[in-house]
């Protein structure tokens, strides 16, 4: 019996989508179904025969990852679902440690893993700060990083919110939650995660959990990602929904943000520059 499913939104990136289902094929050992929202132009469709029990869902206009999530949520059939983005790879026994993890864990309901973008480790959850500030009601989030998790020894934590996938979930969850289509591109993961606190959904993330991620920015003839722009619109949508203010990140940890964002710029400037460089060989 199937009891996971693998849902993943990608929209004109071919080569990512193939790549991350590559990585499905040679390091996932259980059995799974995939369901993939493909909002590619026809002619960067995937193809639905490009791997075993494979669901491919195709929206007549271009869908934000919030809302490609909804829908994969809307047509499960098992007991489990593992989020992964279009541009992240499986790397061996990561999901089979995160389903063991919800089995073993009765009180947990959604677990995330550690995520190496380019030799660097992202945040690999947050705890949420709530407060008043001049009779506001604010929130903002504490990181907590893997390199921490791993000098103090932990081999799970709790978290409230959970920074971006892979995250593996009971499906019953979505009795109560769902993702919020009328997000974006910014913000929707912070509105989940927010909702599955007031709902008492406890997340966990565990950092033998190990998944690489390549960022790259979703873009159509129609379409272009405007990072500030959608941000700011994300804000917005939470605090009118929720009635509380998104508070940017205390000092120390807006430092460590923009230091890992700079890395990862500055990596990214010399991939290019060395590829240029074996072009013209």
């Amino acid at each position: 019996m199937i009891e996971l499913t693998i849902g993943i939104p990608t929209a004109n990136r071919p080569e990512k989508i193939k790549a991350c289902l590559d990585s499905v094929i040679k390091h996932v050992s259980i059995p799974y179904r995939i369901i993939v929202v493909d909002s590619s132009e026809k002619a960067m469709r995937l193809d639905g025969n490009y791997v075993n029990d494979l669901q491919i869902i195709y929206p007549e206009m271009m869908l934000s990852p919030s809302h490609a999530r909804k829908v994969i949520s809307d047509n499960l059939i098992t007991e489990f679902l593992l989020y992964l983005d279009d541009d992240m790879i499986v790397t061996a026994n990561s999901v089979e440690n995160l389903l063991n993890f919800l089995k073993k864990n009765c009180d947990a309901d959604i677990v995330g893993a550690a995520v190496n973008e380019y030799g660097y480790w992202r945040d690999i959850g947050f705890s949420f700060i709530l407060g008043e500030c001049n009779g506001e009601k604010i929130i903002e989030k504490k990181f907590i990083s893997k390199e921490w998790l791993d000098s103090r020894g932990f081999s799970s934590f709790k978290v409230d919110l959970i920074t971006q996938p892979p995250f593996l979930m009971r499906s019953k969850i979505f009795e109560k939650v769902s993702f919020d289509p009328n997000y974006k591109w910014a913000k929707e993961i912070y509105d989940f995660f927010y909702a599955c606190y007031l709902q008492n959904i406890h997340s966990y993330v565990i950092p033998d959990a190990i998944f690489k991620h390549y960022p790259t920015s979703y873009s159509s003839k129609s379409f272009k990602h405007d990072k500030k722009n959608h941000n700011r619109k994300g804000h917005q949508l939470f605090t009118h929904k929720w009635g509380i203010r998104i508070q940017n990140p205390a000092q120390e940890n807006l430092i460590k943000l923009l230091l890992n964002e700079y890395l990862y710029r500055r990596k990214k400037k010399i991939r290019i520059k060395k590829k240029k460089l074996l072009d013209a060989i």
